[in-house]
């Protein structure tokens, strides 16, 4: 054995906690090793010295103990005595037995309080109970009796108004102002180019059922537009178009879906998201303008110009003589809708 192992062993085998096999190892270590065997005798002086004898008690020593404590009780004050009694009687009180008796006691007494019957009272069943009587008379307790069947009135009966409690609108209240509050830091990071924040702040405004659920949705759109491009931000443009259908925020939705689409190469579905928005005056101009640039020239006249420049491209006329070049008016620009009155629109 070891130095490390027996120095782990050594109390134990001081103690005789050992088993036989390590003890028969500590006892050939100490043999063996003058300096195992020194520590082994120093410790064992040290505990020897350290044990104290066992007294064993007299025999009258209970009986002396509880003469004093007589003795100290007969001389104790007259208020010590009644606390010490009450403190006695509430341990008993307060055990769980009591308790619990008293409880069911407490029970009982009042369900038979609220279900005795009144005196001359008759208790019967709804399936044996005779048809009532025809009455002008109004019952003295209409909980004895079984009401007569209404007949249902042709006139509707005015539905109650449920009082909505002070602490609940309170709470509704101050709920929207927190969502106000989060809109407009939302659209402040969003001013200041700070997209992710904007991006939170106008998610969590649109998963709530504030009035500016909608217009938080469509900045919510933008934002993942700037940040993350046109692909992750197409299925929220859609679904702010679809939720606003024909009003300021489904229009502002689908002009900005169909540049989204255009960017990510869905020609085809950008182009008829512009022709829906050709028919509508304040997008029109904006909207053909679009769709020329994308080579499909349309306007408000519908098929039937499509048709008509088809058919002179297929037959070209002969060109008329060029008449003096005229100084041309300057186009107007095109309206632009602001964020806030796109709100006010809301």
């Amino acid at each position: 054995m070891d130095q490390e192992k027996f120095d782990q062993h050594l109390m134990d085998f001081l103690f005789d906690e050992l088993d036989e096999v390590t003890a028969a190892a500590m006892r050939r270590k100490i043999d063996a090793d003058a300096d195992a065997r020194e520590l082994e005798a120093g410790l064992r002086a040290t505990i020897e010295v350290a044990q104290l004898p066992v007294e064993q008690p007299s025999d009258d020593l209970e009986d002396r103990i509880l003469a004093a404590a007589r003795l100290a009780e007969q001389g104790e004050p007259l208020h010590r005595k009644l606390l010490r009694s009450l403190a006695w009687a509430g341990s008993h009180a307060m055990r769980p037995q009591l308790a619990m008796a008293a409880i069911l006691m407490l029970v009982l007494g009042s369900s038979v309080l609220l279900l005795r019957a009144r005196p001359g009272a008759v208790v019967v069943s709804k399936d044996d109970a005779p048809p009532p009587a025809a009455s002008s008379e109004p019952a003295a307790n209409p909980l004895e009796l079984t009401a007569p069947e209404e007949v249902p009135s042709a006139t509707p009966q005015p539905q109650k108004q449920v009082a909505v409690p002070a602490a609940v609108a309170s709470a509704s209240a101050s709920a929207l102002a927190n969502l106000d509050a989060t809109y407009d830091e939302a659209l402040k990071a969003y001013s200041t180019g700070d997209f992710g924040a904007a991006r939170r702040g106008f998610a969590t405004v649109a998963a709530s059922r504030s009035p500016k659920a909608g217009s938080a949705k469509l900045y919510e759109a933008r934002s993942v537009r700037s940040t993350d491009g046109c692909g992750p931000a197409i299925p929220i443009y859609q679904a702010v178009r679809q939720r606003g259908g024909g009003s300021a925020l489904g229009l502002e939705a689908s002009w900005d879906l169909a540049d989204c689409l255009t960017q990510v190469g869905r020609k085809s579905e950008a182009m008829a998201v512009l022709r829906q928005l050709a028919q509508v005056q304040a997008y029109a101009q904006r909207a053909n303008a679009q769709l020329e640039r994308m080579g499909e020239a349309t306007s408000t006249g519908g098929n039937a110009v499509a048709s008509k420049r088809r058919a002179m491209e297929a037959n070209p006329a002969p060109a008329p003589a060029a008449p003096p070049p005229q100084a041309k008016p300057a186009a107007p620009p095109p309206s632009t809708t602001s964020a806030d009155a796109f709100e006010e629109a809301l």
